[in-house]
């Protein structure tokens, strides 16, 4: 809980300094209201209700902890008795800031609420004129509606993260699965609008969308901002019906080993990360005498991290995102696609979209990296051995920031040849030229590649600033997770960081150059506010912004190796 609202507070303060320029004469209800709505506070939502407790039914079943409490009471009263706890928790995580927000604004804020050097402001709710009657005659009252909207979407998410460990018992789905289900209906709702709009969270949360998409606008489509919550509870309880019987659940925790001893749970886990081929002894010649210790453990991360499941599960996710990147562009320029004449749209300009786009890329691309970067550190018993065979802990940093950088570059490469081959499957041609539809708002590139003879420049450039950035943060995922053992940490601060890098960059707009580079999301894309006409030495700037992660943190991993004490506790996630 109190991370939840570490993160709450944090988000809310980026909102109050974002509205900072707001006029002055504005009352505690808009001062309110505009924190919430500018403050990504609804992207961020579900993350902050699953961190204080929908984890704990995945965590119990793993330690055995579930089971020991079966001796004591009944099956069903307990585990409805965590589903009750995981939803009043999440709820409260959810609402509990936005009270605190309400009580402090209500105090320092003494303005009239209907000002009469306001009448019209950008950022309430004009989508409704029935909450516009709410807002301007009953302002309590529609901070409290919001706030309870806010508790039980929170409620319904931490349900749904608890729910959906019965069917992959991880920590990481738990805590991911909701966060990442929200964005992407909210992405395909409001933004490809290629789902219903009620169906995007931010309807149902009172949050004003100021999109092209149809929104909640009159007292008769309040039935409809109760279709995505139904949804929701209907799919908790669904995956309850099928996969919570007592039968399911202890025989699945049984199957993972939770009631081995610490040593045979570390034991089963370090003969899981050694290779089939050198599990048998005696082992065959031909496996031994190849390459030197640190080569060979190298390779060996390499299997583990890239795992021919994890690739094709890679592959179809980039596959579903290249088909609705294509289907937002054939919305918004159809002439083009029907041979209005010059060079038809080719595979270049799906693959630019895409890894253009900032929701893409901070929601799925990089997420993946991220995913995949997280499981070098901690090693615990198995880095233990390793450091014993490679005799120093110099060769395994170097593996491991090794791994890392070719990762990277692996990973961009393998995301475009996916990209590009979707698009050809599509109907999209490879060419290697510029198709008519080279501009900054089709293609997510600034204009002056445009200008180019072909799309190879254009594609080294954004290669060179997605691999650096990938390894930079791949760097700092190293760096939290060697320093807290624990695998989960660095990837869920390092995701928070992209994420509210973006309400970041708005903040920082007109900042110094050198805090306008600071947000990531910047340089991970070519064209996102400020520079959405970026030149080429605000691109090589942005090259030169990787270069000075890396210098800072490859020193700062090597001192986490040095203090890392490998084999104190056993691999937990």
């Amino acid at each position: 809980m109190i991370i939840s609202l570490f993160i709450s507070i944090l988000v809310l303060l980026l909102g109050a300094y974002a509205v900072r320029d707001y006029p002055e004469e504005m009352s505690f209800v808009d001062q309110w209201y505009f924190i919430y709505t500018e403050s990504f506070f609804v992207q961020m939502l579900p993350l902050i209700v699953t961190l204080p407790f929908a984890d704990s039914l995945s965590s119990d079943r793993k330690l055995g902890y579930f089971d020991r409490a079966l001796m004591r009471t009944r099956y069903k009263p307990l585990l409805r008795s965590k589903g009750i706890a995981n939803a009043l928790a999440g709820g409260a995580a959810g609402a509990l800031p936005l009270a605190l927000l309400y009580l402090l604004v209500s105090l320092i804020n003494k303005n009239p609420i209907n000002h009469p050097a306001l009448t019209v402001v950008f950022g309430r709710p004009y989508e409704s004129q029935f909450l516009v009657d709410l807002y301007t005659t009953m302002p309590d009252l529609f901070i409290l509606v919001v706030i309870l909207a806010v508790f039980v979407m929170g409620a319904l998410f931490a349900s749904l993260g608890m729910a959906v460990t019965l069917l992959v018992n991880h920590r990481l789905v738990a805590l991911s699965f909701p966060f990442l289900l929200a964005n992407g209906l909210q992405y395909f709702a409001n933004n490809a609008r290629l789902l219903p709009w009620f169906l995007a969270p931010s309807e149902p949360l009172l949050k004003p969308n100021f999109s092209q998409s149809h929104a909640f606008e009159t007292v008769n489509e309040i039935p409809y901002l109760l279709i995505l919550p139904a949804l929701l509870l209907g799919g908790t309880l669904l995956l309850y019906l099928l996969l919570g019987s007592r039968q399911q659940v202890l025989e699945n925790s049984r199957n993972k080993g939770n009631h081995q001893s610490l040593f045979n749970r570390v034991s089963n886990g370090l003969e899981e990360k050694i290779p089939k081929g050198l599990r048998s002894f005696p082992i065959p010649e031909k496996r031994l005498g190849r390459g030197t210790p640190t080569g060979n453990y190298f390779f060996t991360q390499f299997k583990l991290a890239v795992s021919p499941f994890i690739m094709i599960l890679i592959a179809l996710v980039m596959a579903v995102l290249s088909i609705v990147m294509l289907g937002w562009m054939k919305r918004q320029v159809p002439h083009v696609f029907n041979g209005s004449g010059g060079l038809p749209p080719n595979t270049w300009d799906l693959f630019f979209r895409t890894y253009g786009d900032p929701l893409a890329m901070s929601l799925v691309i990089a997420n993946l990296y991220l995913i995949l970067a997280s499981g070098l550190q901690p090693q615990t018993a198995f880095g233990h051995l390793a450091i014993k065979r490679l005799g120093s802990r110099t060769r395994s940093w170097r593996s491991h920031v090794l791994f890392l950088l070719l990762l990277s570059a692996f990973y961009v490469l393998f995301c475009f040849a996916v990209i590009m081959l979707t698009g050809q499957l599509l109907g999209l041609r490879f060419s290697t030229q510029w198709s008519v539809l080279c501009s900054p708002e089709h293609t997510n590139l600034p204009s002056f590649f445009c200008n180019e003879g072909n799309p190879w420049m254009a594609f080294l450039t954004v290669f060179a600033m997605t691999t650096l950035g990938f390894f930079s943060l791949g760097l700092l995922v190293l760096l939290i997770n060697t320093l807290t053992q624990r695998r989960l940490i660095g990837y869920f601060i390092v995701e928070v960081l992209l994420v509210a890098s973006m309400p970041l960059a708005s903040i920082f707009l007109n900042a110094p150059p050198a805090l306008q580079y600071l947000p990531i999301i910047r340089n991970l894309v070519l064209r996102f506010y400020p520079f959405i006409f970026r030149d080429l030495n605000q691109t090589w700037a942005s090259i030169y912004q990787w270069g000075i992660w890396i210098a800072i943190l490859l020193p700062l991993t090597w001192l986490a190796y040095r203090k890392q004490n490998y084999f104190s506790q056993p691999d937990l996630e």
